[in-house]
């Protein structure tokens, strides 16, 4: 009987623990997102100064130094909308506010977030020709907002963990989803991290060094696919790089990934 009340008590204990770690994660998502909020404005109100200044004459030493400002500015932006979206997540308030959009310029405009060094280019492709933000696009029904977020978190992992090569996007539409391939040349993912690159704060590790971040990436981005009715997930991991592929239905409801 002593035994079965030590085991009740220590599981007691071990659930409240639980629960005050649960509580304790929850209020620092919340204020990550709080801050996150904050943030915002400033930036954005940095951003358009910046880009009112792209238009002023300028030397090529003050135009390299636009462009480093210009593509900080725009990663604190994608780390602060990353947080903000966390936030929603833990508190179950992400709704995708979904209209007809075209695909392609929601693509275009999540690679202008991320800082494709000049050692990287984008290929982005529609049923194995090459296409640019302007061409005839599929037309599906997402929050614009959200998928560039979850797209450029794509893009920013491949830059991340491919020194160089190419980025590229294969698109695919299918009768009642599309297929998105975001593919790298990069040495792949270890075998024993692929289970948990999509956790939440999980950030893959190389042979020099853990790349920075905020190790949402992933995460947000699954979490927004889902949010449409899809789902990604790693299609190829090998040492020549890797490969996730995205589905988004074209009627906004839940498919099966082919």
């Amino acid at each position: 009987m002593r035994a079965e009340n030590r085991t009740l008590v220590r599981k007691q204990q071990l659930a409240r623990e639980l629960q005050i770690e649960r509580e304790a994660s929850f209020h620092q998502r919340q204020f990550m997102g709080m801050v996150a909020h904050e943030f915002r404005t400033p930036l954005a109100i940095l951003q358009a100064a910046l880009e009112n200044l792209r238009l002023c004459p300028a030397t090529v030493t003050q135009s390299s130094r636009l462009d480093r400002m210009q593509r900080a500015t725009t990663r604190l932006v994608q780390l602060t909308d990353n947080c903000l979206a966390d936030a929603r997540l833990s508190s179950r308030d992400l709704h995708a506010d979904r209209q007809d959009a075209a695909l392609l310029p929601v693509i275009y405009m999540a690679a202008t977030v991320v800082d494709l060094s000049l050692n990287h280019y984008l290929d982005v492709t529609l049923e194995g020709q090459t296409v640019g933000p302007d061409s005839p696009s599929p037309v599906l029904f997402i929050d614009s907002g959200l998928l560039c977020i979850a797209i450029a978190n794509l893009l920013d992992n491949s830059v991340k963990y491919a020194a160089s090569g190419e980025i590229s996007i294969e698109i695919y539409p299918q009768e009642k989803h599309v297929e998105l391939r975001i593919g790298d040349r990069g040495p792949g993912i270890p075998p024993e991290q692929v289970e948990h690159i999509f956790e939440r704060y999980r950030r893959g590790e190389t042979d020099t060094a853990t790349p920075a971040g905020t190790g949402l990436g992933l995460y947000v981005a699954r979490q927004i696919i889902q949010a449409h009715g899809g789902d990604l997930w790693l299609a190829e991991n090998t040492s020549a790089g890797c490969k996730f592929a995205l589905t988004l239905p074209v009627n906004g409801q839940q498919k099966d990934k082919s």
